[in-house]
């Protein structure tokens, strides 16, 4: 059961765990599908144009730091 509400009859999920990839094919799906002439209204709500954040955790530089507590390691 999908618990997605669509504004379309029709509905396709793509899903792709390179985001890369995922917005390539979502894009090429759309416009392939809109030059269909018995399609109409193709949209996407994929959004990648957010902002995004990565964090990197030295664990070496980690390992050398004292605690707040003040033991170290």
């Amino acid at each position: 059961m999908e618990d997605r509400v669509s504004r379309t009859e029709f509905q396709y999920s793509l899903e792709d765990p390179n985001q890369v990839e995922l917005a390539k094919y979502t894009r090429l799906m759309v416009d392939e599908l809109g030059k269909e002439k018995v399609v109409t209204d193709v949209a996407s709500d994929l959004q990648d144009q957010g902002l995004g954040a990565k964090l990197v955790i030295d664990r070496d530089t980690r390992s050398t730091a004292g605690h707040r507590d003040g033991r170290r390691g």
